[in-house]
């Protein structure tokens, strides 16, 4: 919202957090399929808790498309000229594609999918679609954040910069930690 001062929604913090929550449910299934490999994960974690990740994930899927409906409607419906503008960037000059692609790709696809129970209890499918939520989220900060600097769809391999940069520190530092403390609990460094 910053990017836009003029603009402001009173539900942007609500979707912001659950964005944030489908990711980190996303990332959760990952890391514990990644954990299985090595004892005693792989005997402990059976598939009830990627079948109730997955049922999370249905979830928020399903309240992230609530909340995303509800700021345009609102929006949309009062028709006020400082906020229709930051819409009407998002779906004119060429975004529009992408925003058909978030509606059909982080809630049609996921919500059907999750709905499986087979896909929820099989970690390997769920990985797939952990992989899949993280790579549309990213593609909704993307649209959520390029149409104000950019009139018509744009992509710069700089986009991809940070997300190399910062993530991949974080997630170095993270897989550390995270060895360190698996090879403390089994006794074994991975």
């Amino acid at each position: 919202m910053s990017l836009e001062p003029h603009w402001y929604s009173t539900i942007y913090g609500v979707l912001f957090v659950v964005r944030q929550g489908l990711v980190t449910l996303a990332f959760m299934v990952v890391f514990t399929s990644w954990t299985t490999r090595y004892e005693p994960f792989s005997r402990i974690v059976t598939e009830k808790p990627f079948h109730d990740i997955g049922k999370l994930m249905h979830g928020f899927v399903a309240l992230w498309a609530y909340a995303a409906f509800s700021q345009f409607l609102i929006i949309w419906s009062a028709n006020l000229p400082e906020e229709i503008p930051w819409y009407l960037h998002r779906i004119g000059s060429g975004w529009m594609w992408m925003a058909l692609f978030l509606m059909g790709f982080h809630f049609f696809v996921p919500f059907f999918i999750l709905l499986s129970r087979h896909v929820k209890r099989h970690k390997n499918k769920l990985v797939w679609v952990a992989g899949w939520m993280m790579f549309v989220h990213y593609v909704d900060l993307y649209w959520q954040i390029v149409p104000s600097f950019k009139e018509g769809f744009h992509f710069h391999w700089l986009y991809i910069v940070p997300l190399i940069g910062i993530g991949g520190t974080w997630l170095f530092v993270f897989f550390s930690i995270a060895r360190t403390l698996i090879a403390a609990t089994t006794g074994q460094f991975l």
